[in-house]
């Protein structure tokens, strides 16, 4: 199982830049995650790649600012404010970050899509989703796990739908 998390522009592009190494977040899913899809809420509107849970933190928020504060790519005000009147909260701590090459339409992954509040569950397979290329590894968080590099992917019903675009091969950005 996947999900859609909308996220603001800023720290979407953090994430893939790897200065962002948790998402910090109010509720968390009930099922299941394999990987988590961003969506850059305005101006952006799109999926613009996804990441991979190393490990969820349940805690005070005053608990998840000095555990995390340093790499979460926010200030202590706007963290704060974020998690007013809240007495738990949630730390996606990111394996590794997958930024999409070509920014996805998300009405193309889900029909009638409305950006999601938090989260929304998407059964699709964001491997078939677009060509990606591994932006970030946070090592302190997958030192026990087995991780792939980099991959390059492009499915039948992508292609379809990008004939005509130029796509960069993956080794021509690394």
């Amino acid at each position: 199982m996947n999900v859609i998390l909308s996220i603001k522009p800023k720290f979407a592009e953090a994430i893939f830049a790897g200065k962002k190494e948790v998402e910090f977040r109010k509720t968390i899913f009930k099922k299941n995650v394999d990987k988590v899809l961003v969506y850059s809420t305005a101006p952006v509107k799109k999926i613009v790649g996804y990441f991979t849970i190393a490990d969820i933190v349940e805690s005070s928020p005053d608990q998840l600012w000095q555990r995390f504060g340093k790499i979460g790519y926010i200030n202590e005000e706007e963290f704060f404010k974020y998690y007013r009147d809240t007495q738990r909260g949630y730390s996606l701590c990111i394996a590794t970050a997958y930024k999409f090459n070509i920014s996805i339409d998300p009405h193309v992954l889900v029909e009638r899509f409305t950006p999601p509040q938090s989260f929304r569950y998407y059964e699709g397979d964001i491997d078939s989703a677009s060509h990606c290329t591994t932006v970030f590894t946070f090592k302190k968080f997958t030192d026990n796990m087995n991780l792939p590099l980099a991959f390059e992917t492009f499915p039948a019903f992508l292609n379809k739908r990008l004939e005509g675009i130029d796509r960069v091969p993956i080794s021509a950005g690394i």
